[in-house]
Protein backbone atom coordinates (compact mmCIF):
# COMPACT_ATOMS: atom_id res chain seq x y z
CA UNK A 1 0.00 0.00 0.00
CA UNK A 2 2.84 2.47 0.91
CA UNK A 3 4.69 1.68 -2.41
CA UNK A 4 1.52 2.44 -4.36
CA UNK A 5 1.19 5.88 -2.81
CA UNK A 6 4.79 6.73 -3.76
CA UNK A 7 4.36 5.84 -7.48
CA UNK A 8 1.23 8.06 -8.33
CA UNK A 9 2.87 11.47 -7.67
CA UNK A 10 5.76 10.56 -9.99
CA UNK A 11 3.41 9.38 -12.76
CA UNK A 12 1.32 12.55 -12.43
CA UNK A 13 4.43 14.72 -12.83
CA UNK A 14 5.45 12.85 -16.00
CA UNK A 15 1.93 13.22 -17.48
CA UNK A 16 1.85 17.02 -16.89
CA UNK A 17 5.30 17.49 -18.46
CA UNK A 18 4.25 15.44 -21.55
CA UNK A 19 1.04 17.44 -21.95
CA UNK A 20 2.88 20.78 -21.78
CA UNK A 21 5.37 19.60 -24.39
CA UNK A 22 2.58 18.53 -26.75
CA UNK A 23 0.82 21.90 -26.37
CA UNK A 24 4.06 23.75 -27.11
CA UNK A 25 4.57 21.76 -30.36
CA UNK A 26 1.04 22.52 -31.48
CA UNK A 27 1.50 26.26 -31.07
CA UNK A 28 4.78 26.19 -33.07
CA UNK A 29 3.07 24.44 -36.04
CA UNK A 30 0.23 26.96 -36.16
CA UNK A 31 2.53 29.94 -36.11
CA UNK A 32 0.16 31.66 -33.64
CA UNK A 33 1.77 31.19 -30.24
CA UNK A 34 -0.68 31.63 -27.43
CA UNK A 35 -3.73 31.07 -29.77
CA UNK A 36 -6.43 29.10 -27.96
CA UNK A 37 -8.19 27.80 -31.18
CA UNK A 38 -8.65 24.04 -31.45
CA UNK A 39 -6.51 22.31 -34.07
CA UNK A 40 -8.00 21.54 -37.44
CA UNK A 41 -9.21 17.99 -38.05
CA UNK A 42 -6.59 15.55 -39.24
CA UNK A 43 -8.05 15.35 -42.67
CA UNK A 44 -7.66 19.10 -43.31
CA UNK A 45 -4.64 21.41 -43.68
CA UNK A 46 -4.01 24.02 -40.93
CA UNK A 47 -6.10 27.15 -41.35
CA UNK A 48 -3.05 29.35 -42.19
CA UNK A 49 -2.10 27.25 -45.21
CA UNK A 50 -5.67 26.65 -46.64
CA UNK A 51 -8.38 28.72 -44.99
CA UNK A 52 -11.55 26.80 -44.45
CA UNK A 53 -14.40 27.87 -46.76
CA UNK A 54 -18.08 27.49 -46.13
CA UNK A 55 -19.95 25.12 -48.41
CA UNK A 56 -22.49 27.11 -50.54
CA UNK A 57 -26.09 26.52 -49.57
CA UNK A 58 -27.82 24.18 -52.04
CA UNK A 59 -29.78 26.09 -54.67
CA UNK A 60 -33.54 25.93 -54.43
CA UNK A 61 -34.94 24.04 -57.41
CA UNK A 62 -36.44 26.43 -59.95
CA UNK A 63 -40.19 26.61 -59.63
CA UNK A 64 -41.85 25.02 -62.66
CA UNK A 65 -43.75 27.40 -64.87
CA UNK A 66 -47.32 26.00 -64.91
CA UNK A 67 -47.79 27.43 -68.40
CA UNK A 68 -44.47 26.32 -69.90
CA UNK A 69 -46.27 23.82 -72.12
CA UNK A 70 -48.72 26.41 -73.44
CA UNK A 71 -46.70 27.99 -76.22
CA UNK A 72 -47.84 29.91 -79.26
CA UNK A 73 -50.17 27.07 -80.22
CA UNK A 74 -52.31 27.68 -77.13
CA UNK A 75 -53.93 30.59 -78.97
CA UNK A 76 -55.32 30.71 -82.49
CA UNK A 77 -56.40 33.81 -84.39
CA UNK A 78 -60.14 33.94 -83.53
CA UNK A 79 -61.03 35.27 -86.98
CA UNK A 80 -59.99 32.04 -88.74
CA UNK A 81 -62.94 29.93 -89.89
CA UNK A 82 -61.94 27.22 -92.34
CA UNK A 83 -61.90 23.48 -92.84
CA UNK A 84 -58.78 22.09 -91.17
CA UNK A 85 -57.93 25.30 -89.30
CA UNK A 86 -55.46 24.98 -86.42
CA UNK A 87 -56.98 24.39 -83.00
CA UNK A 88 -55.50 25.72 -79.76
CA UNK A 89 -53.41 23.16 -77.87
CA UNK A 90 -50.88 22.98 -75.02
CA UNK A 91 -48.56 20.05 -74.37
CA UNK A 92 -50.04 17.05 -72.52
CA UNK A 93 -50.32 17.80 -68.80
CA UNK A 94 -50.56 21.57 -69.31
CA UNK A 95 -51.49 24.00 -68.00
CA UNK A 96 -50.26 22.60 -64.70
CA UNK A 97 -52.51 22.73 -61.66
CA UNK A 98 -52.22 25.73 -59.35
CA UNK A 99 -54.12 24.44 -56.30
CA UNK A 100 -56.48 26.93 -54.70
CA UNK A 101 -55.36 28.13 -51.26
CA UNK A 102 -58.76 27.15 -49.89
CA UNK A 103 -60.97 24.42 -51.28
CA UNK A 104 -63.86 25.75 -53.36
CA UNK A 105 -66.84 24.29 -55.20
CA UNK A 106 -67.99 25.02 -58.74
CA UNK A 107 -71.75 24.68 -59.16
CA UNK A 108 -72.23 23.47 -62.73
CA UNK A 109 -75.51 22.93 -64.61
CA UNK A 110 -76.38 20.70 -67.54
CA UNK A 111 -79.48 18.76 -68.54
CA UNK A 112 -77.52 15.93 -70.11
CA UNK A 113 -74.32 13.91 -69.92
CA UNK A 114 -73.05 13.44 -73.46
CA UNK A 115 -69.62 13.15 -75.06
CA UNK A 116 -69.38 16.84 -75.92
CA UNK A 117 -68.95 17.62 -72.21
CA UNK A 118 -66.32 14.88 -71.81
CA UNK A 119 -63.60 17.39 -70.82
CA UNK A 120 -65.69 18.30 -67.76
CA UNK A 121 -66.80 14.78 -66.87
CA UNK A 122 -63.30 13.34 -67.25
CA UNK A 123 -61.70 16.21 -65.35
CA UNK A 124 -63.92 15.11 -62.48
CA UNK A 125 -63.46 11.33 -62.79
CA UNK A 126 -59.72 11.43 -63.57
CA UNK A 127 -58.84 13.75 -60.69
CA UNK A 128 -57.98 16.95 -62.54
CA UNK A 129 -60.37 19.02 -60.40
CA UNK A 130 -58.83 17.45 -57.29
CA UNK A 131 -55.40 18.68 -58.39
CA UNK A 132 -56.80 22.22 -58.34
CA UNK A 133 -58.28 21.74 -54.83
CA UNK A 134 -61.69 22.09 -56.44
CA UNK A 135 -65.00 20.34 -55.85
CA UNK A 136 -67.54 19.82 -58.64
CA UNK A 137 -71.28 19.99 -58.03
CA UNK A 138 -73.36 18.76 -61.00
CA UNK A 139 -76.86 20.33 -61.18
CA UNK A 140 -79.31 18.69 -63.59
CA UNK A 141 -80.75 21.78 -65.26
CA UNK A 142 -80.91 22.94 -68.87
CA UNK A 143 -79.26 26.20 -69.85
CA UNK A 144 -82.43 28.19 -70.49
CA UNK A 145 -83.72 27.26 -67.02
CA UNK A 146 -80.33 27.85 -65.39
CA UNK A 147 -79.72 31.32 -66.85
CA UNK A 148 -81.52 33.25 -64.04
CA UNK A 149 -79.41 31.43 -61.43
CA UNK A 150 -76.24 31.97 -63.47
CA UNK A 151 -77.09 35.65 -63.72
CA UNK A 152 -77.43 35.95 -59.93
CA UNK A 153 -74.39 33.81 -59.09
CA UNK A 154 -76.21 30.82 -57.58
CA UNK A 155 -74.86 28.68 -60.43
CA UNK A 156 -71.29 29.40 -61.45
CA UNK A 157 -71.20 27.81 -64.90
CA UNK A 158 -73.82 26.35 -67.21
CA UNK A 159 -73.26 24.38 -70.39
CA UNK A 160 -75.30 24.77 -73.54
CA UNK A 161 -75.51 26.33 -76.97
CA UNK A 162 -75.76 29.94 -78.10
CA UNK A 163 -79.55 29.80 -78.09
CA UNK A 164 -81.99 32.71 -78.12
CA UNK A 165 -82.52 32.39 -74.35
CA UNK A 166 -78.92 33.49 -73.71
CA UNK A 167 -79.35 36.71 -75.67
CA UNK A 168 -82.75 37.41 -74.15
CA UNK A 169 -81.23 37.00 -70.67
CA UNK A 170 -78.57 39.57 -71.53
CA UNK A 171 -81.24 41.84 -72.99
CA UNK A 172 -83.07 41.59 -69.66
CA UNK A 173 -79.94 42.74 -67.76
CA UNK A 174 -78.80 39.34 -66.49
CA UNK A 175 -75.04 39.36 -65.99
CA UNK A 176 -74.31 36.38 -68.23
CA UNK A 177 -71.44 35.89 -70.68
CA UNK A 178 -70.23 33.14 -73.00
CA UNK A 179 -66.87 32.35 -71.37
CA UNK A 180 -65.48 29.37 -73.32
CA UNK A 181 -66.33 27.14 -76.26
CA UNK A 182 -66.75 23.38 -76.46
CA UNK A 183 -66.17 21.60 -79.80
CA UNK A 184 -66.96 21.41 -83.49
CA UNK A 185 -67.29 18.39 -85.78
CA UNK A 186 -63.86 17.62 -87.24
CA UNK A 187 -65.21 17.50 -90.80
CA UNK A 188 -67.48 20.55 -90.52
CA UNK A 189 -67.52 22.36 -93.84
CA UNK A 190 -66.53 19.30 -95.86
CA UNK A 191 -69.82 18.21 -97.40
CA UNK A 192 -68.25 15.12 -98.94
CA UNK A 193 -68.14 13.55 -95.45
CA UNK A 194 -71.45 12.40 -93.86
CA UNK A 195 -71.97 14.03 -90.45
CA UNK A 196 -74.35 15.99 -88.27
CA UNK A 197 -76.27 18.52 -90.34
CA UNK A 198 -78.98 18.91 -92.95
CA UNK A 199 -80.10 15.61 -94.47
CA UNK A 200 -82.85 15.57 -97.10
CA UNK A 201 -84.92 13.30 -99.28
CA UNK A 202 -83.02 12.56 -102.47
CA UNK A 203 -86.08 13.29 -104.62
CA UNK A 204 -85.96 16.98 -103.61
CA UNK A 205 -82.94 17.56 -105.85
CA UNK A 206 -82.52 17.49 -109.59
CA UNK A 207 -79.04 16.04 -109.01
CA UNK A 208 -78.97 14.15 -105.70
CA UNK A 209 -75.27 13.40 -106.10
CA UNK A 210 -74.60 17.15 -105.95
CA UNK A 211 -77.53 18.60 -103.97
CA UNK A 212 -78.25 22.29 -104.48
CA UNK A 213 -79.52 23.72 -101.20
CA UNK A 214 -81.48 26.37 -103.11
CA UNK A 215 -83.88 23.58 -104.18
CA UNK A 216 -85.09 23.35 -100.56
CA UNK A 217 -87.10 26.55 -101.10
CA UNK A 218 -90.77 25.92 -100.36
CA UNK A 219 -90.10 22.68 -98.45
CA UNK A 220 -90.31 21.81 -94.75
CA UNK A 221 -87.28 21.23 -92.53
CA UNK A 222 -87.39 19.65 -89.08
CA UNK A 223 -85.35 20.72 -86.08
CA UNK A 224 -85.59 19.39 -82.55
CA UNK A 225 -86.38 22.59 -80.69
CA UNK A 226 -87.51 25.17 -83.21
CA UNK A 227 -86.35 28.62 -84.20
CA UNK A 228 -85.10 29.63 -80.75
CA UNK A 229 -82.59 26.79 -80.46
CA UNK A 230 -78.88 26.82 -81.11
CA UNK A 231 -79.45 24.54 -84.12
CA UNK A 232 -81.40 27.32 -85.83
CA UNK A 233 -78.12 29.22 -86.24
CA UNK A 234 -76.21 26.64 -88.35
CA UNK A 235 -79.37 25.99 -90.35
CA UNK A 236 -79.68 29.71 -91.06
CA UNK A 237 -75.99 29.84 -92.03
CA UNK A 238 -76.43 26.83 -94.33
CA UNK A 239 -79.35 28.47 -96.15
CA UNK A 240 -77.79 31.94 -96.34
CA UNK A 241 -75.59 31.33 -99.45
CA UNK A 242 -78.75 30.41 -101.38
CA UNK A 243 -80.52 33.55 -100.16
CA UNK A 244 -83.03 31.51 -98.16
CA UNK A 245 -84.34 32.42 -94.69
CA UNK A 246 -85.19 29.60 -92.30
CA UNK A 247 -88.80 29.89 -91.22
CA UNK A 248 -89.65 32.02 -94.27
CA UNK A 249 -88.38 30.37 -97.48
CA UNK A 250 -87.97 26.98 -95.81
CA UNK A 251 -90.72 26.18 -93.32
CA UNK A 252 -89.59 25.12 -89.86
CA UNK A 253 -91.14 22.08 -88.19
CA UNK A 254 -90.34 21.15 -84.58
CA UNK A 255 -90.02 17.36 -84.33
CA UNK A 256 -88.16 15.23 -81.75
CA UNK A 257 -84.79 14.02 -83.03
CA UNK A 258 -85.76 10.36 -82.81
CA UNK A 259 -88.80 10.93 -85.07
CA UNK A 260 -87.14 12.92 -87.83
CA UNK A 261 -86.14 10.04 -90.08
CA UNK A 262 -89.66 8.63 -89.97
CA UNK A 263 -91.05 12.07 -90.80
CA UNK A 264 -88.79 12.27 -93.87
CA UNK A 265 -89.69 8.71 -94.91
CA UNK A 266 -93.38 9.71 -94.83
CA UNK A 267 -92.64 13.00 -96.65
CA UNK A 268 -94.11 14.98 -93.72
CA UNK A 269 -90.88 17.00 -93.93
CA UNK A 270 -88.39 17.00 -96.77
CA UNK A 271 -85.28 17.65 -94.72
CA UNK A 272 -84.07 17.72 -91.13
CA UNK A 273 -81.08 18.64 -88.99
CA UNK A 274 -79.99 15.15 -87.90
CA UNK A 275 -77.75 14.85 -84.81
CA UNK A 276 -75.10 12.31 -83.79
CA UNK A 277 -75.43 9.35 -83.96
CA UNK A 278 -78.81 9.27 -85.72
CA UNK A 279 -77.52 10.27 -89.15
CA UNK A 280 -75.56 7.01 -89.27
CA UNK A 281 -78.81 5.22 -90.16
CA UNK A 282 -79.03 7.20 -93.43
CA UNK A 283 -75.52 6.66 -94.76
CA UNK A 284 -76.37 3.37 -96.49
CA UNK A 285 -79.55 4.72 -98.11
CA UNK A 286 -78.17 7.08 -100.80
CA UNK A 287 -81.10 6.47 -103.16
CA UNK A 288 -83.49 7.82 -100.51
CA UNK A 289 -81.51 10.37 -98.48
CA UNK A 290 -78.53 12.65 -99.04
CA UNK A 291 -76.31 14.73 -96.82
CA UNK A 292 -76.61 18.39 -97.85
CA UNK A 293 -74.46 20.44 -95.50
CA UNK A 294 -73.24 20.60 -91.91
CA UNK A 295 -72.13 23.02 -89.23
CA UNK A 296 -70.02 26.03 -90.27
CA UNK A 297 -66.34 25.02 -90.50
CA UNK A 298 -64.13 25.45 -87.46
CA UNK A 299 -66.81 27.12 -85.37
CA UNK A 300 -67.99 25.96 -81.93
CA UNK A 301 -71.56 27.03 -81.30
CA UNK A 302 -71.77 26.34 -77.59
CA UNK A 303 -69.79 25.98 -74.42
CA UNK A 304 -69.76 27.39 -70.90
CA UNK A 305 -71.71 30.42 -69.71
CA UNK A 306 -70.77 32.25 -66.53
CA UNK A 307 -72.22 34.98 -64.37
CA UNK A 308 -70.96 37.28 -61.61
CA UNK A 309 -69.76 34.49 -59.32
CA UNK A 310 -67.58 32.94 -62.03
CA UNK A 311 -66.32 36.21 -63.42
CA UNK A 312 -65.84 38.09 -60.14
CA UNK A 313 -66.39 36.66 -56.63
CA UNK A 314 -65.20 33.11 -57.48
CA UNK A 315 -63.01 33.98 -60.43
CA UNK A 316 -60.01 32.03 -59.10
CA UNK A 317 -62.15 28.89 -58.86
CA UNK A 318 -63.59 29.47 -62.32
CA UNK A 319 -60.10 29.87 -63.78
CA UNK A 320 -58.98 26.70 -61.94
CA UNK A 321 -61.98 24.87 -63.42
CA UNK A 322 -60.90 25.95 -66.90
CA UNK A 323 -57.27 24.94 -66.25
CA UNK A 324 -58.51 21.47 -65.34
CA UNK A 325 -60.72 20.99 -68.41
CA UNK A 326 -58.12 22.47 -70.78
CA UNK A 327 -55.48 20.14 -69.26
CA UNK A 328 -57.91 17.23 -69.73
CA UNK A 329 -58.31 18.09 -73.42
CA UNK A 330 -54.55 18.39 -73.97
CA UNK A 331 -53.79 15.16 -72.11
CA UNK A 332 -56.61 12.81 -73.06
CA UNK A 333 -58.85 14.25 -75.79
CA UNK A 334 -56.63 15.21 -78.72
CA UNK A 335 -56.57 13.62 -82.16
CA UNK A 336 -58.61 10.49 -82.74
CA UNK A 337 -59.00 9.66 -79.06
CA UNK A 338 -61.63 7.04 -79.92
CA UNK A 339 -58.67 4.79 -80.79
CA UNK A 340 -57.64 4.80 -77.12
CA UNK A 341 -59.62 2.08 -75.37
CA UNK A 342 -58.98 3.44 -71.88
CA UNK A 343 -60.29 6.89 -72.83
CA UNK A 344 -63.31 5.44 -74.63
CA UNK A 345 -64.15 3.36 -71.56
CA UNK A 346 -63.78 6.41 -69.29
CA UNK A 347 -66.11 8.43 -71.52
CA UNK A 348 -68.61 5.57 -71.75
CA UNK A 349 -68.71 5.25 -67.97
CA UNK A 350 -69.11 9.01 -67.52
CA UNK A 351 -72.06 9.27 -69.95
CA UNK A 352 -73.56 5.86 -69.08
CA UNK A 353 -73.25 4.33 -72.55
CA UNK A 354 -71.49 1.33 -74.03
CA UNK A 355 -67.98 1.86 -75.41
CA UNK A 356 -69.11 0.70 -78.87
CA UNK A 357 -71.74 3.46 -78.88
CA UNK A 358 -68.99 6.01 -78.24
CA UNK A 359 -66.88 4.59 -81.08
CA UNK A 360 -69.85 4.69 -83.48
CA UNK A 361 -69.34 8.41 -84.18
CA UNK A 362 -66.14 10.34 -84.98
CA UNK A 363 -63.99 11.79 -82.22
CA UNK A 364 -64.91 15.40 -81.53
CA UNK A 365 -62.55 18.33 -82.02
CA UNK A 366 -62.58 20.03 -78.63
CA UNK A 367 -61.81 23.73 -78.64
CA UNK A 368 -61.92 26.13 -75.69
CA UNK A 369 -61.63 29.26 -77.85
CA UNK A 370 -64.60 31.36 -78.99
CA UNK A 371 -64.52 32.43 -82.63
CA UNK A 372 -64.77 36.06 -83.55
CA UNK A 373 -68.23 37.08 -84.78
CA UNK A 374 -70.07 33.86 -83.87
CA UNK A 375 -72.26 35.56 -81.26
CA UNK A 376 -73.10 38.39 -83.66
CA UNK A 377 -74.04 36.06 -86.53
CA UNK A 378 -76.21 33.96 -84.20
CA UNK A 379 -78.09 37.06 -83.05
CA UNK A 380 -78.59 38.12 -86.66
CA UNK A 381 -80.10 34.73 -87.43
CA UNK A 382 -82.53 34.95 -84.50
CA UNK A 383 -83.48 38.51 -85.45
CA UNK A 384 -84.18 37.40 -89.05
CA UNK A 385 -86.87 34.98 -87.92
CA UNK A 386 -89.12 37.95 -87.25
CA UNK A 387 -89.70 37.93 -91.02
CA UNK A 388 -91.61 34.68 -90.46
CA UNK A 389 -93.69 36.38 -87.78
CA UNK A 390 -91.78 34.53 -85.06
CA UNK A 391 -90.12 36.66 -82.40
CA UNK A 392 -87.35 34.70 -80.70
CA UNK A 393 -85.25 37.64 -79.46
CA UNK A 394 -86.79 40.78 -78.11
CA UNK A 395 -84.58 43.31 -79.90
CA UNK A 396 -83.63 44.12 -83.48
CA UNK A 397 -79.90 44.97 -83.35
CA UNK A 398 -77.21 42.51 -82.17
CA UNK A 399 -75.45 43.28 -78.92
CA UNK A 400 -71.74 43.97 -79.46
CA UNK A 401 -69.45 41.05 -78.69
CA UNK A 402 -67.98 42.59 -75.52
CA UNK A 403 -71.46 42.49 -73.95
CA UNK A 404 -71.96 38.83 -74.82
CA UNK A 405 -68.50 37.20 -74.72
CA UNK A 406 -65.75 37.14 -72.06
CA UNK A 407 -62.57 35.38 -73.22
CA UNK A 408 -60.49 36.51 -70.25
CA UNK A 409 -61.15 33.42 -68.13
CA UNK A 410 -59.74 30.84 -70.53
CA UNK A 411 -56.92 33.22 -71.45
CA UNK A 412 -55.95 33.41 -67.77
CA UNK A 413 -56.21 29.62 -67.52
CA UNK A 414 -53.51 29.21 -70.21
CA UNK A 415 -51.34 31.95 -68.71
CA UNK A 416 -52.07 34.68 -71.22
CA UNK A 417 -53.75 37.11 -68.85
Amino acid sequence: MKRGKGIWPALLTIFVVFALAATSCGNDDSGNEGDDAAPAPATEQPATEQPATEEPAPEEPAEEDPFAGCGEGAEVDPSILAVGRPVARCEPGYPKAIPLAERQTINFSSSFKLEFIAPILLADSLGEFEKENLDFNFINLGLSDALPQIGTGQIDLGVGGIEAAVFNAIDNDFDVRWVSANFFPPNAGDNSVPQTGVWARADVFSDPSNPDIAELEGTKMASAVGLSSVIAYPIAEALKPAGLVFGVDVEAEQIPSTDMILAMENNAVQSAWILDPLWGALVDRPDEFVFVTGQPPGEPIGGLFGGPSCRETKRDACVAFHRAIIRTINTYLTGDYHQNDEIVEAIAEAIDREPDAVRATPSLLFDWEIREGTATRAQEAFISFAEAGVTVVEYDEPYPEDQVVDRSIYLEAIGRQ
